[in-house]
């Protein structure tokens, strides 16, 4: 009955397999988290987060001088989590605007722990 059982676990994990369908993001351009300043008494209340836009190749300098012409989207990373992990969401939506030749693209706001 074991022997059985082994046969039938090893014969399951050796050969039914089901297909991988995870995709990994590619950075084609260096990722910039470029920080916001927030009104006084925000950063007095919560002193641990901060506000962030995602930036990459040419938007960079106008994200840094504060021209945000993109759809704004806000990424919430949630508990724990970091506001750098917007950068496989935002690149893949930056890309693909411009891949497609769509005339809008996002500007991606997140917040998290500085």
């Amino acid at each position: 009955m074991l022997a059985t059982l082994l046969t039938l676990g090893g014969y399951e994990h050796l050969f039914n397999l089901e297909p991988n369908r995870c995709e990994m993001t590619y950075m084609f351009q260096k990722p910039h988290f470029i920080p916001i300043q927030l009104l006084t008494e925000v950063a007095k209340q919560f002193p641990l987060y901060g506000l962030y836009v995602y930036g990459e190749g040419d938007l960079v300098k106008d994200l840094e001088d504060k021209k945000y012409a993109g759809v704004p989207v806000l990424f919430v990373p949630g508990n724990g989590g970091s506001h750098k992990q917007v950068r496989s969401l935002a690149s893949v939506a930056y890309r693909k605007s411009f891949e497609d030749g769509i005339n809008f693209h996002f500007n991606f706001f997140h917040c998290g722990p500085e």
